[in-house]
């Protein structure tokens, strides 16, 4: 068997036989990829590499199945989400939205880059980042990642300045926006300079941005409503979610 080594991070464990485990990884080098960790379920503390959000480098072989973890080195647990309950659902639900990496994602190093990213600044509090904040840049550069994203400041139609923002059509400006039946959200200059700082800027420095209590209401609002409608998916950990944002 030709042995190969992928770094990862794991979204989902799977029981798998008797005491093995199925795991969904999102890696740099293959993109979501399925492999089997023989035995981690018999063995609690030598298979911690095997439970969602761990990341680890791994050491694969191929076989006539899924391929198989031979070893895997252990990087980061992300310890910090499990103290903190808002930080921990967020954290499961990032890891539920990378589950819809596309298969044909064969270079996964923006997305893992992405979800590492937010799930540190989750884990840790000392970075005074909001985990709803670290939700809404995550819910945005996700979406740009998979295709959807365009620029909030230019009508997706003539090239004017966007007053309005359709899930289905894109940025509009006014004009646009009074011809369309699609469904349309006003936005405000503050969440467009939001949203564009979010979109050009990488690594950490996306997730710091000032804006008021109410239009931070606003575009998180927007950015959670429009992974939802582009990728038609209802994640399970959002009902539990908008029950913490409610006391934050």
């Amino acid at each position: 068997m030709n042995d190969f080594k992928v770094n990862g991070i794991v979204l989902r464990a799977a029981p798998f036989k008797e005491s093995s485990a199925v795991l969904t990884l999102l890696t740099a080098e293959r993109g979501k990829m399925a492999v089997v960790a023989q035995g981690v379920r018999k063995v609690k503390k030598s298979g911690l590499y095997a439970q969602p959000f761990s990341y680890s480098e791994f050491v694969l072989s191929e076989s006539k199945g899924l391929p198989v973890c031979r070893s895997a080195d252990l990087k980061e647990t992300f310890y910090g989400l499990r103290e903190d309950m808002d930080r921990l659902a967020i954290g499961q639900y990032l890891l539920e939205t990378s589950l819809l990496v596309g298969e044909d994602v064969n270079d996964g190093g923006d997305f893992l880059k992405l979800l590492l990213n937010s799930l540190y600044l989750l884990s840790h509090k000392e970075s005074g980042i909001s985990p709803f904040v670290v939700k809404t840049v995550y819910e945005l550069k996700f979406a740009y990642l998979c295709g959807y994203g365009a620029d909030p400041d230019l009508c997706s139609d003539c090239g004017k300045e966007a007053l309005y923002w359709s899930f289905e059509e894109g940025f509009l400006c006014s004009d646009c926006a009074a011809s369309t039946f699609a469904v349309i959200h006003p936005l405000s200059p503050a969440v467009k300079k939001a949203m564009k700082h979010i979109l050009t800027t990488d690594g950490i420095g996306s997730y710091s941005f000032k804006m008021s209590e109410k239009a931070f209401g606003d575009l998180s609002t927007l950015s959670e409503k429009y992974l939802e409608a582009k990728t038609e998916t209802r994640f399970r950990a959002l009902e539990f979610i908008s029950k913490l944002g409610s006391n934050e």
